[in-house]
C-alpha cells in the first residue's frame, strides 16, 4: 500500500469510529491482542518499584 493508499484507510476509519473516552467498541472482534510481544507488561510494571 501506498502513503496515499493508507491516508484513505486511515480517513474511513476516522470517519466511522466515534471515540469517547475510553470507548473502544468500534474495533471489537477486529483486532486481537498481540500474543508475541518482546516484552510482559506485568513484569516491566513489577520492575518499575524496585
Amino acid at each position: 500500500m501506498n502513503k496515499r493508499e493508507l491516508e484513505a484507510v486511515w480517513k474511513k476509519e476516522e470517519e466511522s469510529a466515534h471515540i469517547h473516552g475510553w470507548d473502544f467498541a468500534h474495533i471489537h472482534g477486529r483486532y486481537e491482542e498481540e500474543k508475541d510481544l518482546p516484552w510482559n507488561y506485568a513484569k516491566k510494571i513489577a520492575a518499575s518499584g524496585d
